[in-house]
Parts: structure tokens; sequence; C-alpha cells
């Protein structure tokens, strides 16, 4: 199933981790999306290290989890995702592979990518999943 939705940044906190190295700038980020759509309704925590090397002339590479809970195409449950991806330009970029999944999803396998303008915190998702 192919589904396109819009992801909006409910909440996001970040905390900056110090390291030896002063070109090299490793921050923790806790982030909350809501996604409405006809096919998939729910919400995301997730969950990134995100690591700069050279301020602003490196991209911003991403790692880390994220927790879908929600309705898709009907059914009820949640899953928890790997993401990677990167920030160069203000541009968010992010590929998403679903690892685990419980109750009604609990058969769903697929990935999915999401991109858009970072600072607009609205993001276009594309789900390619199956049951």
């Amino acid at each position: 199933m192919l589904v396109s939705t819009t992801g909006k940044v409910k909440r996001d906190f970040k905390q900056n981790i110090l390291t030896d190295n002063k070109d090299k700038v490793i921050t923790v980020w806790n982030v909350s999306y809501e996604i409405r759509s006809k096919e998939i309704t729910g919400t995301i925590e997730a969950n990134y290290l995100t690591h700069q090397s050279e301020a602003d002339v490196t991209p911003e590479l991403i790692r880390g989890f994220a927790e879908f809970q929600g309705t898709i195409d009907g059914k009820q449950g949640s899953f928890t995702a790997q993401e990677d991806g990167r920030v160069q330009n203000n541009i968010l970029k992010i590929n998403g592979r679903i690892i685990d999944a419980s109750e009604e999803l609990s058969m769903l396998v697929g990935r999915y990518d999401y991109d858009g303008i970072l600072s607009e915190s609205v993001y276009e998702i594309d789900f390619d999943i199956e049951f």
C-alpha cells in the first residue's frame, strides 16, 4: 500500500552534548509528530542523535528510532521504526524502516521516507507498507 500524508511537529526538544572537538556537535532530539490522513492517523514519538562537524559546511547526520501509535487502514496498533537521514541547507530527508509492530498492526512491514524544510515543521511522508 502506497500512502502519502503530512506529518506536523507538535513538540520538539534538543540538547547539545559537549565534545572534546569544538568543530563537532552532537545533539539529542525528542520530537513528537501528528499524522492525519484518510489511511493513517496517529502520533509519532521520535528520539534522534544528530552529528555535525565543521558547522554549516557538512550535512547534519541523523539516526534514531520512532514509535507510531494510531490507526493504519482501519487497524489500530503501534510500530517502531529505525530512521536515518540528514539535514543540509535547512532541508530534512529521512528514511524509516519498520522493525517491530503490535496489536492489529503486528503483521505490518515496510518503509517510509519524509522530507521538507526543517524550519517549517511540516513534512510530506510517503509510506510503502503492507500487512
